[in-house]
């Protein structure tokens, strides 16, 4: 398929916090060939090349670079199915890949539902839900480095994989494709699962559906909800369908999906000790708003935008934050959310 290069592109369109100017340059890519081609154009014409997944979390700038190229991985959604062994690339929907472990009876496995990131992000994040890390499942990781445009392969225990943080965030590698462990229940031996030939289609068909959804937060989660979900996928165990309904309850009680948001914003320090949403709690910050841009008064961690917040009001508040808990705990908070300029 032809490569189609976008002029002034909405990003806020893109993001889950609904916040971006027009980017100059933007394009989808729907397959490996495709990235080669972006890449290759990027170099031709001068462009640096900025890839991302579901924009899940990311701030991108009211005013975006003319000479960047704006990349989304969201349609690149692959999979390779193999005994024990499967594979995703980028721009597959993280929550998805949790009913995939769902469909396998393995509860362990389900900690990324209701994550409206990519499998790329995840990884170059490390994404974490509680006491659960998105490197507990990695394998190995495909990537093309982007010094020599090569393809190459990493194993997950050689990924500098740690809270939030891998080596990806450390290099010039574009994630390519995840290889994940299956632990036990051979895909072969699932005779009911929605990975048998009949369902296979249905799977990418529903990856390929969230394309529509996975920037709005309200509409993902009606997709995504389990009264949804189970619709469609009959094959859960009951311990996989209580722990679904485990986060499903936890992250709606959290109003994860009320507003347009990125998450957590700050990562804890895990040396003082105290979640970082705790400290803005005791501080009285919840509630604040610059403009559009408010510090949620349900999560001292979380900015929302209530209607047309621009990145300066984000930045605003996270200064606002880092200085505040500087001057009363004694440590600037690290950002967990990537910052366009």
């Amino acid at each position: 398929m032809k490569l189609k290069i976008f002029k002034n592109y909405p990003l806020s369109t893109l993001s889950t916090f609904n916040i971006g100017g027009k980017a100059n340059y933007f394009t989808f890519v729907e397959d490996q060939q495709q990235i080669f081609e972006v890449l290759e154009h990027s170099k031709k014409a001068g462009l640096k090349p900025f890839f991302f997944g579901n924009g899940a979390n990311i701030l991108f700038p009211d005013k975006p670079d003319r000479d960047t190229i704006f990349i989304s991985t969201r349609k690149f959604i692959q999979c390779d199915i193999k005994e024990n062994e499967v594979s995703f690339s980028s721009g597959f929907p993280l929550s998805l890949i949790s009913l995939f472990y769902a469909a396998l009876n393995i509860p362990d496995g389900c900690f990324f539902y209701l994550l409206p990131g990519s499998v790329g992000a995840a990884a170059y994040m490390n994404v974490r839900y509680f006491e659960h890390d998105f490197s507990e499942v990695v394998k190995y990781v495909e990537y093309i480095d982007l010094d020599d445009f090569k393809i190459k392969k990493i194993s997950g225990k050689d990924c500098q994989f740690s809270y939030k943080d891998s080596i990806f965030q450390k290099k010039s590698w574009l994630i390519l494709n995840i290889f994940l462990n299956i632990r036990k229940n051979p895909i072969s031996q699932l005779d009911h699962s929605i990975f048998t030939a009949n369902k296979y289609n249905l799977f990418i068909k529903f990856a390929t559906d969230n394309l529509l959804t996975c920037s709005n937060l309200s509409e993902f989660y009606q997709f995504y909800n389990l009264k949804n979900i189970t619709k469609l996928f009959e094959y859960f165990d009951d311990a996989c369908i209580s722990e679904l309904h485990k986060i499903e309850q936890d992250r709606v009680s959290k109003k994860h999906f009320s507003y347009p948001n990125c998450g957590s914003v700050f990562k804890n320090n895990h040396n003082f000790g105290t979640p970082t949403g705790v400290l803005v709690d005791r501080l009285k910050l919840k509630g604040l708003a610059h403009n559009d841009a408010m510090i949620a008064p349900f999560h001292g961690n979380i900015i929302i935008n209530t209607g047309k917040a621009r990145q300066n009001d984000v930045l605003y508040l996270i200064d606002l934050i880092k200085d505040k808990i500087y001057s009363n705990f004694g440590f600037v908070p690290e950002t967990e959310i990537v910052i366009i300029k």
